[in-house]
């Protein structure tokens, strides 16, 4: 495997602070400690400031779902190496935090990858994240809650300004639960990933409460069993929701309220879908979302509905002109969706921390279960409540990072995903001359026999 260190591959923001001593410097020993590459060494401030785990526990106890003992880790944080004060100092953050420092292949490298974030509160668990995920040669695009305390907007703006590949939307937007603000805030985010970079290859959505459950290498290796299509979860709508999707929403007091004012019916015969709020989605499907004009009248239309990003996404991947797209339902508790990994109250697995909205946030005790996951990314945690799941995650991920060993991950799944399977394009490919043209006669057809005329 063609890998690439630090000293080769070209990453940003490695020059070492000045201000910090050169003589006091101590080698990194720990075999959980964030590496910096051959013969890379820490100063004292540095190595101080290095994240340190919330308790003192035996991951690999947890992750066989033994009972261990769980201990306070009573290190006291030096007031510099706060999260507050040292995105202050970006070569300090850079450094301490392990920005970076994991070895990445040339396939990493042409394999770039866009992640959006959006944050409405603990900017700690939200830079675990971005630590965790980044890679010098991916994208990473944050929108942080305009309601969201001040502190969390002044912690991540400083972030953003120690990367150059880690953007921030300056001017944010309230968001408010299940409105089509989500939809909003989610396409601004393309546009500015899409805006910063021109060669990513996918994109994935994410919240400050998810956290990853595969190293980048092993994501890239996943993505490319997609072969161009799309991870979006895609269900037809029951009765009920149908009708309850039908009425008008507003907006009264902060809160989203669903009112008894039926709403417009849509131009088009449609077959609306549902789904997560959270997928993977191709880099010409991004484009198709921001550029087709149908892909703009179905989101101007959804503006008042509920919840509009749960429908959006699995409506227009259904299209027959969507890149990447399918008709083919793909449902995560069938476990074709690869993008999340969740446990809802309804769900057959059992929730060993507690629920919050009818979601499981999880504790040391979901462990082995978020160990043997195909998913990518897990959703949610709360550090505050159990910091475990993410000290003990994050510790496994950096090794696996340098091992770079991916023979243990469930690649007959990956390679037997129906939304690869149901690849319209493979079916005809042999009739038309490029993918595009092939989708421009499938969306002219389907405008034609799907026009009602109604406005």
């Amino acid at each position: 495997m063609d890998v690439c260190l630090l000293t080769t591959c070209g990453r940003p923001y490695l020059e070492e602070d000045q201000s910090l001593s050169r003589r006091d410097t101590v080698a990194l020993t720990s075999s959980n400690t964030p590496m910096t590459g051959s013969g890379t060494q820490l100063t004292k401030t540095q190595n101080v400031c290095k994240p340190q785990p919330r308790k003192i526990v035996d991951c690999k106890a947890l992750y066989r779902g033994e009972n261990t003992t769980t201990l306070p880790n009573v290190v006291q944080v030096p007031k510099e190496c706060r999260l507050e004060n040292i995105v202050r100092n970006c070569s300090l953050l850079r450094l301490a935090h392990g920005y970076g420092m994991a070895p990445i292949t040339r396939e990493e490298l042409d394999f770039p990858i866009a992640f959006s974030i959006k944050v409405h509160v603990n900017a700690r668990q939200v830079e675990q994240l971005l630590r965790t995920v980044y890679r010098s040669h991916n994208t990473y695009c944050i929108h942080v809650d305009k309601k969201t305390d001040e502190n969390v907007h002044v912690i991540i703006n400083q972030i953003g300004n120690c990367f150059k590949n880690v953007h921030i939307i300056r001017h944010p937007i309230n968001l408010i639960y299940a409105s089509s603000a989500h939809v909003k805030v989610e396409l601004e985010l393309m546009k500015l990933c899409r805006a910063k970079e021109k060669t990513w290859k996918y994109y994935i959505n994410l919240s400050g409460q998810d956290f990853p459950l595969k190293t980048n290498l092993e994501m890239v290796q996943i993505l490319k069993q997609l072969q161009g299509q799309n991870d979006i979860e895609n269900y037809m709508l029951t009765q009920f929701r149908w009708k309850h999707l039908m009425r008008k929403t507003k907006i009264v007091d902060r809160n989203l309220i669903t009112t008894n004012e039926t709403k417009e019916p849509f131009p088009y015969n449609l077959y609306f879908r549902k789904g997560s709020t959270y997928g993977i989605f191709s880099r010409p499907f991004v484009d198709f979302l921001l550029e087709d004009n149908f892909a703009q009248l179905f989101v101007n239309w959804s503006r008042d509905i509920t919840p509009s990003e749960e429908i959006v996404w699995s409506t227009l991947n259904s299209l027959p002109w969507a890149p990447g797209g399918y008709s083919v339902e793909v449902r995560r508790a069938d476990g074709f969706h690869m993008a999340k990994a969740v446990i809802w109250t309804f769900d057959a697995d059992y929730c060993q921390g507690k629920v919050v909205r009818s979601v499981c946030v999880f504790g040391s005790g979901d462990l082995p279960w978020l160990k043997d996951r195909h998913e990518l990314f897990a959703n949610k945690f709360h550090d505050d409540y159990d910091p475990v799941p993410l000290d003990c995650l994050e510790t496994t991920l950096h090794q696996r990072a340098f091992s770079q060993d991916t023979s243990a991950l469930q690649w007959y799944k990956y390679r037997h995903l129906l939304q690869v399977l149901n690849d319209r394009f493979q079916k005809v490919i042999s009739k038309v001359t490029s993918r595009q043209q092939f989708l421009v006669k499938e969306k002219n057809k389907w405008l034609r026999e799907h026009y009602t005329g109604v406005t």
